[in-house]
């Protein structure tokens, strides 16, 4: 099994999340609609400008806010790795959260620091319960969509790449400790 701890729903804020708060949900879709498209990439000339500029005053006189808190996303995480780590015959491979785009940077400036301190902090809980850590596949803009988060079929097969020396150490670990006899050791 291999699963892919996150920060990005409480790294990354969004206006709809603050227009839900202060006005209801049917302004705050009308707000995501106006939100992805400003969120496109920029292009040059006047589109562009219009939409960084609406960006920029969203966020400056409405705020934003994240999906989750920090706190729902580590404990949502601390339950699977306990669910897993109470597991017999399962092998887990933890992977670290890829660098985002230069969108997702631009739009949220903090975003690389909280990863690698989420990664950093999530790798030493791997490897605490004997999950096998695999690092982050390297990826350009080319390997994003234009919405900058979801990736190409291209930046897929980077990961795959990157991921597969990890799998293939977990399968062989798997296999020896199964013609030994005995399951994988956990600590819970």
């Amino acid at each position: 099994m291999n699963i892919l701890p996150s920060p990005y729903d409480f790294a990354t804020a969004r206006v709809e999340n603050r227009i839900n708060e202060l006005f209801g949900v049917r302004i705050g879709r009308m707000a995501r609609w106006v939100e992805k498209r400003t969120t496109r990439p920029s292009t040059a000339g006047r589109a562009g400008l219009i939409n960084r500029w609406s960006r920029r005053i969203a966020h400056r006189f409405i705020g934003a806010r994240p999906d989750l808190t920090r706190e729902q996303v580590e404990r949502t995480f601390e339950a699977v790795y306990r669910f897993l780590a109470q597991q017999e015959d399962v092998t887990v491979v933890v992977r670290a959260s890829p660098r985002p785009s230069s969108l997702v940077r631009q739009q949220n400036p903090k975003y690389v620091r909280i990863l690698d301190e989420f990664n950093a902090e999530w790798k030493r809980k791997s490897l605490e319960r004997h999950f096998f850590w695999s690092p982050a596949a390297e990826q350009s803009d080319d390997d994003y969509l234009r919405d900058g988060v979801h990736t190409t079929v291209s930046g897929q097969r980077t990961r795959a790449l990157v991921l597969l020396p990890t799998m293939l150490e977990a399968i062989r670990e798997h296999q020896r400790t199964r013609e030994q006899g005995s399951p994988a050791i956990r600590t819970s």
